[in-house]
């Protein structure tokens, strides 16, 4: 279903193709709330497509809400940087589910990310977690930029319009499915270099700070070609400086 295989998007007409040929009430969502949501990517208006882990994210998934807590899909994305925190500590790291090449696109991006920060790249920080959105695109939400989403619940936003305003209309859906593009999409067209730490004022060299120097994180990726999250397998980090 996805518009290119491990994209982590689908085609916004695709997205409605099952309620409006099948009459499925799954994926009715109307624009508005996918895009309130962080959970589109309009980077070719005529081609709009929906970020899979964002829109798990969305509150139209969760189970069960109350005013203190709801019942929401889990974010596989944390099981991937907790295995991350775990080998920085290690000096090793189990490497599932997609492959990537370190000497690629990814390489270049994650050098962007050190260029930030003098060689050194901070793992909770927005623009390592927009790498982890590019590697691992099924698993990791993409991280929008402070203030250009604004997330409500379900009730919110249906409150502050009208009963169904988080659900598409026939007519809706059917007007969306019959935009399409006339040109190619570059897989990192929604790539910023907006940065935002957890706590911008600590020192880049602590060594309490969970810091990789991009030399490590480029040398686990290479020296099996592969990472492999989630797996068994482990790529050896010798002869690297870990920061």
């Amino acid at each position: 279903m996805e518009d290119r295989p491990g994209s982590g998007r689908v085609l916004l007409r695709d997205f409605y193709r099952p309620a409006l040929h099948q009459g499925t009430l799954e994926f009715t969502e109307s624009l508005d709330f996918l895009r309130q949501q962080g959970a589109v990517d309009e980077s070719d208006p005529q081609s709009i497509r929906v970020i899979v882990p964002n829109y798990m994210m969305a509150d139209s998934n969760c189970l069960a809400s109350s005013e203190y807590f709801s019942v929401c899909c889990a974010d596989p994305c944390e099981e991937l940087m907790d295995q991350l925190d775990d080998a920085v500590s290690a000096l090793r790291v189990g490497l599932t589910n997609r492959s990537f090449d370190a000497d690629g696109e990814l390489a270049a991006r994650l050098n962007e990310v050190a260029d930030h920060h003098d060689g050194e790249v901070p793992l909770h920080g927005r623009l390592f977690a927009q790498w982890m959105h590019y590697a691992f695109p099924r698993h990791c939400p993409f991280p929008h930029v402070s203030g250009t989403t604004n997330r409500q619940s379900l009730t919110q936003f249906q409150a502050e319009r009208h009963d169904r305003a988080a659900f598409a209309e026939y007519k809706e859906m059917r007007e969306l499915s019959e935009m399409h593009s006339q040109g190619d999409l570059n897989d990192f067209s929604m790539w910023t270099e907006d940065e935002e730490l957890i706590d911008p004022t600590s020192n880049l060299n602590s060594r309490t700070r969970s810091l990789w120097h991009v030399s490590m994180l480029l040398a686990l990726g290479s020296a099996a070609t592969i990472w492999k999250f989630m797996g068994k397998s482990a790529g050896s980090v010798s002869h690297q400086k870990l920061v």
